[in-house]
């Protein structure tokens, strides 16, 4: 069953184009690779096997053979993976996702197959504002191509960690968002501590002490914000509706869907079996912490396949892996020091501009405050909430007016930015300079002339 590298590299490139987007261009993938494997009387079940073995010359090929030798032993030639590539083009015919975010995808789904290798195993999240982007989609997909893969649409914390004992499996928790986190505090300490491969949780059954082991891939798919600590242990895939159409993924009606997945994961298995990785992978600059801790599981596998997915993993890594401090204080601190920038010439804002502007910010964490432990129902962030969290900074509000004061100005609570430079210069990286030439705001945020 052994074939020739030339065999090998030649089913590796039709391999890869059965992801293609084209149409055309994966039929005349399969109808080559169907051509060759029949010339040697072998099936689509002896596909992964014919790529992942052997170097005799006993294939036969329609192409004529270059005898020329470039000075290096057919053993020695490396032989480029095609599952990362493969896995990357399923996703993209039905999910639509940026270039960064395929690529973290399909490293999430190769390390389904190596996590036990690992110190933690990074949670995945396919969140999105609506329904309708792809989420349970995403999952799906995960559920067809990762390793020992069990989805569910509702779980307790006492599955949970029994499955995980017993099975180690890959679990998929869609509309997680239906889960109640922020309160269930027994699921999501069990989430928690299989971050790492050290993760536990027991028990007194029947009068004895059981222990349970929690360490896992776990992936989910919800609309809302998930609590900060498990966003901090998750690579997170924000989703939005497709404008184009995608290709509707149903294998269980679609019979070459069904049978490109069961390709890959035979592929990928086979790969994972063999590959050798660096647990220490080098780190993109400016990566550190949890974000980094994270991210090393899937660059050192990306680095097992190819330094062109090295590459693309760090690309995705900075895009994707910054996350703040994970200290809400420290965050908040960061997020005041953009809002003071994007007003360059205030040395004073009001307490209802600063919440204002923090309840915009995109990712939702002030919109969807959930308390100072994470632990309580969703609401926007109040004034008198932002007072306790920076009062442990000496960081207390005061009446301020605006610099210009005319008959119709009032006073108002509210911060200086002086008040701020020695907690951000002690608690946030790269903190900005003042402007030189200050210019005053009013109370609302309005320049003044």
């Amino acid at each position: 069953m052994a074939i020739s590298d030339k065999v090998r590299e030649r089913l590796t490139k039709l391999f890869a184009l059965l992801g293609s987007n084209n149409a055309g261009e994966r039929e005349a993938a399969r109808c080559k690779i169907e051509e060759l494997l029949a010339k040697n009387k072998k099936t689509w079940n002896d596909l992964t096997e014919l790529l992942a073995t052997g170097n005799a010359q006993d294939w036969q090929d329609d192409e004529p053979q270059n005898n020329e030798s470039d000075g290096t032993t057919a053993s020695a030639r490396p032989v480029h993976p095609a599952s990362l590539d493969l896995i990357r083009h399923i996703l993209d015919r039905h999910l639509s996702l940026t270039e960064h975010q395929l690529v973290a995808v399909t490293l999430w789904i190769a390390h389904t197959f190596l996590f036990s290798r690992f110190a933690v195993t990074p949670r995945l999240i396919f969140e999105s504002p609506v329904r309708g982007c792809g989420k349970t989609t995403g999952l799906n997909l995960i559920k067809a191509l990762g390793f020992k893969t069990v989805k569910t649409d509702h779980i307790t914390a006492a599955v949970t960690f029994r499955l995980i004992d017993r099975d180690r499996p890959t679990l998929l928790i869609d509309e997680a968002d239906n889960q109640d986190l922020p309160t269930n505090a027994v699921l999501r300490a069990v989430i928690n501590s299989g971050h790492h491969c050290d993760g536990r949780t027991m028990r007194c059954l029947k009068g004895e002490i059981v222990e349970f082991r929690t360490f896992a891939p776990l992936a989910f798919a919800t609309i809302s914000k998930l609590p900060l600590p498990i966003l901090h242990r998750s690579v997170v895939i924000h989703m939005e509706r497709s404008r184009s159409e995608l290709e509707r993924f149903d294998p269980k009606t679609n019979l070459k869907q069904a049978q490109d997945c069961i390709i890959v994961y035979r592929e990928t298995l086979s790969w994972a079996q063999q590959c050798e990785l660096s647990l220490d992978p080098p780190m993109p600059e400016g990566l550190r912490n949890r974000p980094a801790d994270n991210w090393r599981v899937l660059l050192s596998i990306a680095d097992a396949c190819s330094r062109a997915w090295g590459t693309a993993a760090r690309e995705a890594a900075l895009a994707l892996g910054k996350h703040q401090d994970e200290d809400l204080a420290v965050l908040l601190l960061s997020d005041i020091r953009d809002i003071f920038d994007r007003h360059p010439t205030a040395d004073r804002l009001a307490s209802a501009v600063i919440v204002a502007d923090l309840i915009d910010l995109p990712y939702g964490l002030w919109s969807e405050w959930r308390g100072p432990h994470d632990n309580q129902m969703p609401r926007k962030l109040s004034q008198g909430e932002l007072a306790r969290m920076l009062s442990p900074f000496g960081i207390r509000p005061k009446t301020i007016w605006p610099p210009r004061r005319g008959t119709r100005d009032r006073s108002a609570k509210g911060y200086l930015r002086k008040q701020f430079e020695a907690a951000w210069a002690s608690y946030c990286d790269g903190t900005p300079s003042q402007p030189s030439n200050v210019r005053h705001l009013d109370l609302t945020g309005s320049e003044r002339a």
